[in-house]
């Protein structure tokens, strides 16, 4: 596994492993960079999470359960986490580059904080 900028994954669409530090937790999740891949976000998946990259702000307009949402900053640092329930919308967070979305169930067992740091690595 090779690691990533979140700034390179522009307009492409991987499988991704994403490292938490300073928790040592990985988290596999798929990465949205291409515009219809964003805008889609986890509507109609099943996957647990979902790495959406450029992104500041995310909505919830279709969806059916409530996700977690982390914003990043371009470096992976988290700068935000907060619930994102059917049909709400979050407003721009200053300085997020990427959103990572992650279901309540995922949720519960990966405990994402302010000011922790996510590396991403790509296959």
């Amino acid at each position: 596994m090779s690691t990533v900028a979140l700034t390179s994954l522009r307009g492409r669409h991987h499988a991704a492993e994403l490292t938490v530090h300073p928790q040592g937790l990985t988290i596999r999740a798929r990465v949205a960079a291409s515009a219809a891949r964003r805008l889609r976000g986890m509507l109609g998946r099943d996957d647990e999470a979902l790495l959406i990259v450029p992104c500041a702000s995310v909505h919830g307009i279709g969806m059916r359960r409530t996700l977690t949402v982390a914003y990043l900053d371009r470096t992976g640092k988290v700068l935000a986490v907060k619930p994102l329930r059917p049909g709400g919308v979050h407003w721009p967070v200053r300085g997020a580059h990427a959103v990572l979305e992650v279901s309540a169930e995922a949720a519960q067992r990966w405990v994402l904080d302010s000011a922790e740091h996510i590396e991403v690595s790509l296959p």
